[in-house]
């Protein structure tokens, strides 16, 4: 089955020049949570965001850079986008679509589950979240300390 996860702000924010622009322990916490023995897809200015290895997961990640070389030994590098697409499609495993912006749309017609956490926050970044959540249902909202959780459904 695949996922989409993403934490966003009270104004769509997921990113600013190149990096998450919030930084929440307890939402981290719930991503490991999610994600872990599981497969993340993400591109590649996502993954290099990412300051710590993410341990007992593969990533799958897609750049354009033919020589790009990742620093993590859990790293699959996908160049080419219909490739990444067809792996992910014909995978039996759980699959999480972590990011940004440009993986999120692309695999958004094929998710399943949606994990939507949403942290007060004010800031206003360069990189804003589509309304995804209007194409899905709402099936279960969780409050954490510091930000909602919401789950949609297809």
């Amino acid at each position: 089955m695949i996922h989409m996860i993403v934490a966003m702000n009270n104004t769509r924010t997921i990113g600013h020049q190149n990096t998450i622009p919030f930084h929440n322990p307890e939402d981290l916490a719930h991503f490991k949570a999610k994600t872990l023995h599981h497969i993340c897809v993400m591109g590649r200015v996502t993954y290099e965001s990412i300051p710590v290895k993410l341990n007992q997961r593969t990533i799958w990640c897609l750049t354009s850079s033919l020589d790009y070389k990742p620093k993590h030994d859990n790293v699959v590098v996908f160049h080419d986008q219909q490739k990444l697409l067809e792996a992910v499609l014909s995978c039996t495993e759980d699959i999480f679509i972590c990011g940004g912006l440009q993986i999120y749309r692309l695999f958004f017609p094929y998710v399943k589950t949606l994990w939507l956490s949403r942290i007060n926050d004010e800031f206003d970044g360069d990189v804003k979240l589509d309304r995804f959540e209007d194409h899905m249902t709402l099936v279960n909202t969780v409050q954490y300390n510091t930000f909602v959780c919401e789950e949609y459904q297809r």
